[in-house]
């Protein structure tokens, strides 16, 4: 993982020239008349592309993963070659890193059985962060 790392870590401030939400979570995602609607974008700033898509990737730890499945697929079919060759190492890159920071700490609410589940979904993400298939499989 440090190798992978050390190999990566660079393309986090080259590509860091998007618009982003900041924490793209179901909360923020609404569904009105087959329209989505994003809300709650106090957190907006510049980030890669990649990092929306891996914060509701990472989020979504209580979904089914048909469900998350279903979403990378969607996401990855709308990229062109260059832009999955990219994609692929900042997805890895962002999850290992929000996992790293999302698993340490109970979250507001949270009681110790969520909070236990939530740490054992980062935990397997964790162990398949190497292998892009791996990790969207999940």
């Amino acid at each position: 993982m440090i190798k992978f790392l050390n190999e990566n870590f660079s393309l986090l401030s080259k590509e860091n020239k998007y618009l982003s939400h900041g924490d793209l979570e179901p909360g923020n995602v609404l569904i009105k008349n087959k329209e989505i609607l994003i809300i709650d974008w106090e957190l907006s700033r510049m980030n890669n592309f990649a990092y929306d898509i891996a914060y509701l990737f990472v989020n979504l730890w209580n979904k089914k993963n048909s469900f998350r499945k279903e979403l990378m697929k969607n996401f990855l079919r709308n990229l062109n070659s260059n832009e999955l060759a990219k994609f692929k190492p900042l997805f890895k890159v962002v999850v290992f890193y929000l996992v790293l920071r999302e698993s340490r700490f109970k979250k507001a609410k949270e009681n110790n059985s969520v909070f236990k589940t939530r740490r054992r979904f980062y935990l397997r993400l964790l162990e398949n962060c190497l292998s892009f298939e791996k990790l969207i499989r999940l």
